[in-house]
């Protein structure tokens, strides 16, 4: 009897201790609200800028895209989109040529440099001057990662029919949003998929916070190993579209300015394992660590972008791999 009456005087005191947890979500609930109504508000009015590039999406996937013939002009920069949607001064689809995808997050977009500075431009340049009849194609978007890349490539090989693509992976790229892996574009997703209780959303940020405490490489570690087996996933979809497509597929991968120690490079066992997966499937990767590692000042700037000195490295490494891809078909085509 002592114990039923010890449960029935300690059954009041729970259901107050779980009403004051009701409430204390709810409070925090409305004071995270209030609190994202400032970024709302900074949000719209970026959005009725002249010089903001991107709309919603209606593939939920990618959540937002380029708006189809934007440009944008400011200082001595200049972004041009196309009525595809990507980044290109023309709308040719270059039906007669050979036609090579590059595939990528903010990085192969350009997002900090001009039009003639980006990766896709420069290629360009070079397999003009070696008598290349190949155009590059810019398939990057900002804040892309694995799971929306996997979904826009089919979208514009439909538009070009691509012959080659060369995927720039960036160590951000395993990112998911609507989780606590969500990341680098936060920002441009959310403007377009606002969240319906924005507590967990704050939290998430916080989280992020202080795990990079200005410097993204904990991030980097945390989103690779607690989202792995998802990205990969995602990766997988990627090599095989490109291989069901008669697409040739390469991947770079990309170092972070933030990985180099002295001699070592901190995100070795994560890369070594990206390309482990990569050459169990027969992709050509390549790892230019000791190329980034010389002169790392002048090849990166604060955000772990490329500079224009960087993406000219990038560009021989490109081109090594547009070699690699051309020697592996002709191996297939004396096999055969």
């Amino acid at each position: 009897m002592s114990d039923q009456r010890t449960e029935r005087r300690r059954l009041p005191e729970l259901l107050l201790l779980l009403a004051s947890l009701v409430v204390s979500a709810l409070l925090f609930e409305l004071a995270t609200q209030v609190h994202s109504r400032r970024q709302y508000r900074i949000w719209d009015e970026g959005m009725q800028d002249e010089r903001h590039y991107l709309q919603r999406s209606e593939s939920p996937v990618l959540g937002y895209e380029h708006i189809p013939g934007k440009t944008v002009q400011w200082a001595r920069r200049r972004l041009q989109i196309n009525a595809h949607g990507i980044r290109a001064d023309t709308d040719d689809t270059f039906g007669g040529r050979q036609r090579i995808g590059l595939l990528g997050d903010s990085v192969t977009f350009g997002v900090t440099q001009s039009q003639d500075q980006t990766l896709s431009a420069l290629l360009q340049v070079q397999l003009d001057e070696q008598g290349t009849d190949a155009a590059v194609i810019n398939l990057g978007t900002a804040g892309y990662g694995l799971e929306e890349l996997a979904e826009y490539l089919p979208l514009k090989d439909a538009v070009y029919d691509l012959d080659a693509c060369i995927y720039i992976f960036n160590p951000n790229d395993f990112s998911r949003r609507n989780s606590i892996y969500e990341g680098g574009d936060n920002g441009s997703y959310r403007m377009y998929y606002r969240p319906v209780f924005t507590s967990p959303w704050f939290l998430t940020k916080t989280w992020k916070k202080l795990i990079s405490r200005g410097n993204p490489l904990p991030w980097y570690r945390f989103i690779y190993h607690g989202n792995r087996d998802r990205g990969f996933a995602d990766l997988e979809k990627l090599v095989r579209y490109a291989k069901t497509q008669g697409i040739k597929f390469a991947v770079v991968l990309m170092p972070s300015e933030y990985a180099y120690r002295d001699s070592a490079y901190l995100l070795d066992e994560e890369y070594t394992q990206i390309q482990s997966y990569l050459r169990q499937r027969d992709v050509a990767v390549i790892f230019p660590r000791e190329e980034f590692s010389r002169n790392i000042a002048e090849l990166y700037d604060t955000t772990d972008h490329l500079r224009v000195e960087g993406n000219l490295l990038m560009i021989s490494v490109l081109l090594e791999v547009l070699d690699q891809l051309q020697a592996a078909q002709s191996r297939t085509g004396s096999e055969g």
